[in-house]
This record gives C-alpha cells, sequence and structure tokens, in this order.
C-alpha cells in the first residue's frame, strides 16, 4: 500500500509518504517525494508501466535542468505550469495515461502554494491533496482535520492520523511514514534539522 499527503498551512505546506514496508522498492519508484530546488516538491500518481516512468523521469530532469542552466528553480505556479503542458501533450500520444501530480511549495511573493494536476492536465490550487491507496477515504480525513492558516504541528498530526487510520483499516501495520515541510527557510524532514538539497532523494 502506497499514499502521498498533502496539506497547506501557515506559511508552509506539508507533504507525506507512506508505504508498507513490502511495497517500499515499488514505492521507492512511483510515488516518491522529489524535491525541485529548495522550496517545492514533486509527486506523481498513476504511474503504472515504463513508458509513464520514463514521462515522470523526462519531466523531472528537464526541471533540473532549468535550474542547472538559470541558477534558480521554477516557482510552484511555474512548474505546474511546464508540467501540466507536458502531461496535456503527453495525454494526446498516450489516450490511456492516467498520471497526476501534487506540487507543493513556497512563492516568495504568494507564500504557500499546493497545486494538483489531473490525468488530463488540468490543474487547480488545492488545500490538501492525496495520491496513491484509498484516496477518497483520506480525502475525507483531512477534510475534517483542516483548518485555514493551520499550524504545523496540527498539520503533522492531520498527515498522520490519516496515515494510521488507513493502514489500520486497510494494510498492515509494518509501514514506513516520512513527512517533510516546505517554508522559506527551505525543505526539511519533519522531526530533523538538515535541509534537503535539490539533488538530494528525500524518502
Amino acid at each position: 500500500m502506497e499514499l502521498i499527503l498533502a496539506i497547506k498551512g501557515r506559511g508552509f505546506v506539508m507533504m507525506a509518504s507512506t508505504s508498507t514496508t513490502e511495497h517500499k522498492e515499488m514505492m521507492q519508484e512511483k510515488y516518491i517525494l522529489n524535491p525541485l530546488g529548495q522550496h517545492t516538491m514533486i509527486t506523481f500518481g498513476g504511474l503504472t508501466d515504463g513508458l509513464s516512468l520514463r514521462f515522470k523521469k523526462k519531466i523531472l530532469r528537464q526541471l533540473d535542468m532549468f535550474e542547472v542552466s538559470n541558477g534558480y528553480s521554477l516557482t510552484p505556479k511555474a512548474a505546474v505550469h511546464f508540467s501540466r503542458t507536458n502531461l496535456a501533450r503527453y495525454k494526446r500520444s498516450q489516450p490511456n495515461n492516467q498520471i497526476s501530480m501534487l506540487i507543493g511549495g513556497i512563492d516568495v511573493i504568494n507564500g504557500p502554494e499546493l497545486h494538483c494536476i489531473d490525468s488530463n492536465g488540468t490543474a487547480a490550487s488545492i488545500p490538501y491533496g492525496v495520491h496513491g491507496s484509498r484516496p477518497e477515504f483520506c480525502d475525507t480525513l483531512l477534510r475534517d482535520h483542516f483548518q485555514p492558516n493551520l499550524h504545523q504541528e496540527a498539520a503533522y498530526k492531520a498527515l498522520k492520523n490519516c496515515s494510521d487510520q488507513i493502514i489500520k483499516k486497510f494494510g498492515d501495520n509494518k509501514f514506513n511514514f516520512k513527512a517533510y515541510v516546505i517554508k522559506r527557510g527551505g525543505i526539511n524532514r519533519v522531526g530533523y534539522g538538515e535541509p534537503l538539497k535539490s539533488n538530494v532523494t528525500p524518502c
């Protein structure tokens, strides 16, 4: 069982991943949280075959190349625009595509942003989001916990509770939970002090 959770709070975006231990290897390939520079993270859902995995790698490579070439990273909205344009183009050649994305980050002007992109390339700004196993169950749990201007501790508890509940209801108790918070100071593992670099694989 694999699950990606994200929620927007007061001055931050928090994203978390959960995987049962027997599916850890698949989780690392399909549902990994990917940092884009110091202030944005992206994750992909619906990666079901080699073509979709290659699409993911292509997007990440091109976003990384932008930072290398220009010396700065795309803003969250710019990353959304780039990704949805490429996904819509991919959809035309692969009509059965079910790839979706969550992109969260901090904009120096607009503050915390969280966006979802569906399999048709349609993007929307959201307060929280879910990818992976049982999204409808988690959507209800996050809706019950979400409040505007949520504090970091409350956001972590909401994501951890959602993870705990879905594992208890649909899986087993052998799972890995990792959460990351994106703030103006960078991306950090919740409960840890070391910021992530853009070339670091967080989970």
